[in-house]
């Protein structure tokens, strides 16, 4: 899980709740995703990092060994970060590509850093998260999109063509995506529904929209992913009891949310990946 302002790579025990620190590396300033490559490390995004255009960082979870995969170049403040099958990562970037700042998708070469564009502008205002379908597909969160309440881009990795999956109401700022073993994207979204936050359901094939949750421990929602059960972890930014932030498990099938750990180590965690 990452935490921003500064910031650290933590680990959660899933049967416990309890925290422990696998990087504070202090090139750390803003970060915003992470995901884990083929090998097992982790790939963090920081939107801030190594004098203000960002970089992306390899964390080792056994000693907390922290290096640059890829920074500067294209990026302007990368986000969300995903691995597709050939190895490579693609990156979300909400403000790249000056002037027209409509950000884009950054496609980095992992073994010397190497950024090229895979999509920007058009259907884009302020891409956030981003996951990459079995078939190659990636999907994008944009908060601002069609209109401002933003919605699910499809992003083509081939030429970068960009198609609207789902937009409008509910979404008010989607920002972490998650794809099911089934095909249905996972969203988070921090003020839909009125503002209370929630994890919403999209179907690719007909851009169907359905909520799995809101409200009570999901007000401030941002990343999520999903375990091998179906369940989906959510990060909390400060939205529980007392202000904490924490790890929230929802029940896909009910709704249900039960509270994995908060508060201890977690100040604003914004991104979780699960191993």
């Amino acid at each position: 899980r990452v935490e921003p302002g500064g910031g650290k790579v933590i680990r959660v025990n899933r049967q416990t709740g309890a925290q422990s620190v696998v990087s504070a590396d202090t090139r750390f300033r803003d970060l915003f995703g992470i995901t884990m490559a083929a090998n097992g490390t982790l790939l963090v995004a920081d939107q801030d990092a190594l004098g203000g255009p960002g970089a992306i960082f390899r964390v080792n979870p056994a000693n907390g060994n922290t290096t640059v995969v890829s920074s500067g170049g294209k990026f302007r403040a990368p986000s969300g970060i995903a691995v597709e099958d050939s190895g490579r990562i693609v990156v979300a970037d909400p403000a790249a590509f000056p002037p027209d700042v409509q950000g884009g998708v950054i496609r980095v070469n992992p073994a010397n850093g190497r950024q090229t564009v895979v999509s920007r502008g058009d259907l884009f205002k302020n891409p956030r998260g981003l996951t990459v379908a079995p078939n190659g597909s990636i999907f994008v969160a944009d908060e601002h999109a069609f209109g401002g309440p933003g919605g699910v881009i499809k992003v083509n990795p081939q030429s970068g063509a960009q198609t609207n999956v789902a937009s409008g109401t509910p979404f008010r700022n989607p920002l972490g995506i998650a794809i099911t073993s089934t095909g249905r994207i996972i969203v988070g979204d921090e003020n839909a529904f009125g503002g209370t936050g929630a994890v919403i359901r999209v179907n690719v094939k007909t851009g169907d929209v359905t909520k799995v949750a809101s409200g009570d421990k999901l007000n401030t929602v941002s990343g999520v992913d999903i375990l091998p059960s179906g369940d989906i972890l959510v990060a909390n930014q400060n939205g529980l009891q007392g202000g904490d932030g924490g790890i929230v498990r929802v029940d896909p099938q009910t709704g249900a949310q039960s509270v994995m750990s908060r508060g201890g180590l977690f100040r604003d965690p914004v991104a979780l990946v699960i191993p």
